[in-house]
């Protein structure tokens, strides 16, 4: 996904943020969707379920986990002077009395992404690290530049990082290769195994 400039611009709120309260917003829109419809047949991260739950019982911990989006993102949003009420499902920013709407985005903006991770076995410790380079339709957007992670711990990083940021919608326990499928995606995804820790770099 991709903010728009000029609300950064006139807002003054940094770019990195922004992709946050992107993503939390999106968050909380689809937890509460999911609390009105009692949606059991995904995961959630508060009580693991799969189909085992009557509707009440769903419709109780997605919105627990909405509640937990909403503070998170009432946290950021806080330390940019902005106050947030909740008039429906999506988030609402104030300022100075004034609605201050966020850019709202599709997915059908993330065309392409890759994916380029290297990893390295430390002998001495029996501990695999990794880094990963993110891009977005051709542009690198993030790097995780050393971080503990064996197999393919690289690739789920980075698509952590993409959901938290505000780049994709997906909830915790949807499949990637699913997600992407159903909404156009292309994933490039390779990664090497490097001797030396300096490798990463």
């Amino acid at each position: 996904m991709k903010c728009q400039d000029v609300w950064c611009e006139r807002e003054h709120v940094p770019s990195e943020d922004l992709h946050k309260l992107l993503g939390l917003a999106q968050e909380v829109k689809r937890h509460g969707e999911k609390a009105c419809n009692g949606d059991y047949h995904h995961g959630c991260k508060t009580g693991g379920f799969r189909g085992e739950l009557d509707k009440s019982e769903a419709s109780r911990l997605w919105a627990s986990e909405r509640d937990d989006a909403l503070e998170r993102f009432t946290a950021l949003a806080e330390s940019h002077g902005y106050a947030v009420t909740l008039p429906g499902l999506y988030p609402t920013l104030r300022r100075d009395g004034s609605d201050a709407h966020l850019p709202y985005y599709e997915d059908k903006d993330v065309n392409v992404i890759t994916i380029v991770g290297r990893r390295w076995f430390d002998g001495h410790h029996g501990n695999t690290y990794f880094r990963s380079d993110i891009h977005v339709n051709g542009d690198l957007v993030h790097t995780i530049p050393f971080e503990y992670g064996y197999g393919s711990m690289y690739s789920q990083a980075a698509f952590e990082w993409l959901t938290d940021n505000g780049y994709l919608s997906m909830d915790r326990g949807d499949a990637v290769w699913q997600y992407c499928q159903d909404h156009d995606i292309t994933v490039v995804d390779t990664v090497s195994d490097v001797r030396k820790q300096r490798d990463l770099n």
